[in-house]
């Protein structure tokens, strides 16, 4: 199991670069769109979900950062994001 810090929000996660993200790494991403301005109490979250890393990077059986794919609505406008960090 992963851990690390998002803009100040810990999270603890399943450790690998290719698992589904976990309800904390979703909190985590959603709070670094927040903290970075991205996203206000108005915004809705569409989808937050793991932007799969390359399968090259797969194969090999490196390590890689996950990413988090957000899709956001704000007002009338739709938006898409993307949060990366590495597992600790």
């Amino acid at each position: 199991m992963g851990s690390g810090e998002v803009d100040g929000v810990l999270w603890r996660g399943g450790g690998t670069s290719a698992g589904p993200l976990t309800g904390p790494e979703i909190e985590a991403a959603v709070a670094a769109l927040r903290a970075a301005g991205a996203a206000d109490d108005a915004t809705r979250f569409v989808a937050v979900d793991l932007a799969e890393p390359p399968k090259a990077v797969v194969l090999a059986g490196r390590s890689a950062p996950r990413h988090a794919h957000a899709v956001l609505r704000l007002g009338t406008a739709m938006a898409e994001a993307e949060v990366t960090w590495w597992p600790g």
